[in-house]
């Protein structure tokens, strides 16, 4: 028996729910009805442990207090009313990375993967995108996924809503298929009151109070109706208004106890995997959708090699410029002479152009990393609810996100180093400037998935970073001159500073670096100085990636 106890949720400081205690019965197909904004969906998602709301009550199962998330693990599942799987993986495929983030071996994934699609009778589409099916099929996969850590007890909030009546019916069917053949307890979020027969226990919500609970003959005794569809329209007559919840609490027939024979308390039919095991099942899944969405493919490579490209282009008028200047440092004293005349006249526009190619290159890799990031988490943020229930924890989600926004970060920094490089032949080491570049990618690129953790959608997470990187050029000092007591303040967080410094200091005994520097006027710090503050940022975005989600694990 699932049973809450005195469940009272809060909401923008009115009560969504009232001191609601109610029982659904083990093994049984229970329905959750009343009218819109009642409280259904709520009750559901406090019963599944959701964090987001400001819940206080108790959840029992089978004698079994559920205090926290990890306490429903293996025994409650949450079926939504829209499917969250992947719509690029296959059925078959999504059901197989749900099951290897469980313990289990190659054989035993296999044959409960077999199993789960004879099950739910999506054996036939098992090689169909997700992306391709139908309504009523999305719901059977929805189904199908929770299934993945066999619990006990599965909530499903109205799971059947925008069908047609077939595929409704074929629904309500699997639903009375698990009950019947593997003792499933059901709790079902309806809209469509012609079905209400077909329920085993039904529990009436109105106006945020529990106002029926009972099986459908006593329903309809209480409410004095034939016709279970004139229920809502019952509870909203103005003309005869009456306090249903009063009249159920004065003269309602709770049910006893003892409803039906007390089951032993549930255990875990699986356990999730280890770390190591989940992040690889993870990454497996993640680089596997990058490669089927050919949109954000082709994206991604069109920045990545398009925009070292762009660089060069800007580069290619420079090259002559800045060989012949250090040609003239060769000289002798009247050439040299003349050479400095000449570096004077020349050194702004060699140096505005030195500066501003390195500036360049910072600055589009902080583009590419808001891209990387920004929408990396937040529209998961449902379906990592769900995994949570199956047995995901934080930790691998966040390694997975890390590892896979910085290895697109890496490649960009490489190739943006190695192209500008290759052409342009900047003097100094490949090793410093390639460094300070996948640093930079790295920092704008979690710093992105780290709004991307904190906010509640991809859209805001993308126009934050937007912000964050139109800010970053005029707030560096470089290009506008900042009021001295604040040039040191903002540098420090500024990541476009310390790249473009990096870059520069790493050819700091030649002529170029002279040029930009008398162009600058900036006293630019060693370049191990600013690998140091790059990793900062580095670092720093870091926890705050996994600051967010573990705090999205709590509050969702």
């Amino acid at each position: 028996m699932m049973e809450v106890r005195n469940l009272t949720v809060r909401a923008g400081g009115r009560s969504v729910l009232q001191n609601v205690s109610a029982r659904f019965r083990s093994g049984c197909m229970n329905a959750v009805i009343g009218p819109s904004g009642c409280g259904k969906t709520t009750l559901v998602r406090a019963a599944v442990g959701s964090g987001a709301l400001q819940a206080d009550g108790e959840f029992w199962l089978e004698g079994t207090k559920l205090t926290s998330r990890g306490d429903r693990v293996g025994r409650v599942g949450y079926v939504p009313q829209f499917c969250l799987a992947h719509p690029d993986l296959t059925v078959e495929e999504s059901i197989l990375y749900s099951l290897k983030l469980l313990d289990m071996g190659p054989e035993e994934i296999s044959r409960r993967a077999d199993q789960i699609l004879a099950e739910t009778g999506l054996s036939r589409l098992r090689t169909r995108f997700v992306g391709k099916l139908s309504g009523g099929q999305l719901r059977r996969v929805a189904l199908a996924l929770e299934l993945v850590a066999d619990p006990s007890l599965l909530f499903c909030d109205e799971v059947t809503a925008g069908l047609d009546p077939e595929s409704e019916d074929g629904i309500l069917d699997l639903i009375r298929t698990l009950v019947e053949r593997q003792g499933k307890t059901v709790v079902n979020v309806i809209h469509n009151l012609h079905h209400l027969h077909r329920f085993d226990w039904i529990v009436v919500l109105d106006a945020g109070e529990k106002v029926f609970e009972g099986h459908f003959p006593a329903f309809q005794k209480w409410f004095e109706l034939e016709d279970p569809v004139k229920l809502f329209r019952l509870l909203g007559d103005l003309s005869n208004p009456r306090d249903w919840a009063a009249l159920w609490r004065e003269k309602g027939e709770e049910p006893a106890k003892s409803v039906e024979a007390e089951r032993p308390p549930s255990k875990r039919n699986t356990i999730p995997a280890s770390d190591f095991s989940q992040a690889k099942t993870l990454l497996q899944r993640r680089f596997r959708l990058f490669l089927r969405d050919r949109g954000y493919l082709a994206l991604t490579a069109a920045i990545t090699i398009g925009f070292p490209l762009l660089v060069v282009i800007f580069a290619l008028d420079g090259i002559p410029q800045l060989t012949r200047l250090s040609m003239d440092s060769g000289l002798g004293t009247l050439g040299r002479l003349q050479g400095e005349i000449a570096f004077a006249k020349e050194a702004a526009d060699v140096g505005s152009l030195v500066s501003s190619l390195i500036l360049f290159q910072v600055v589009l890799l902080t583009l590419t990393g808001s891209n990387n990031g920004a929408r990396e988490i937040a529209p998961q943020a449902g379906l990592f609810f769900q995994e949570s229930l199956r047995g995901l924890r934080p930790g691998p989600f966040c390694f997975e996100k890390l590892v896979f926004t910085g290895g697109i970060a890496v490649v960009q920094g490489i190739v943006m180093t190695v192209v500008v490089k290759s052409v342009v032949h900047f003097p100094g080491s490949w090793w410093i400037q390639g460094i300070t570049l996948v640093l930079v990618s790295l920092a704008l690129s979690w710093l992105a998935l780290g709004f991307s953790a904190w906010l509640k959608s991809g859209e805001k997470a993308s126009l934050l970073a937007v912000y964050v990187v139109g800010f970053q050029l005029p707030l560096s000092g470089i290009v506008l001159t900042l009021p001295e007591p604040l040039t040191d303040l903002l540098r420090s967080v500024i990541t476009t500073y310390w790249g473009w410094a990096s870059y520069l200091a790493s050819f700091r005994n030649t002529g170029l670096y002279d040029a930009a520097v008398f162009v600058s006027g900036e006293k630019v710090p060693p370049y191990l100085l600013c690998l140091l503050v790059l990793l900062i940022h580095v670092f720093s975005a870091m926890i705050l990636v996994a600051s967010g989600v573990f705090r999205m694990h709590r509050t969702r």
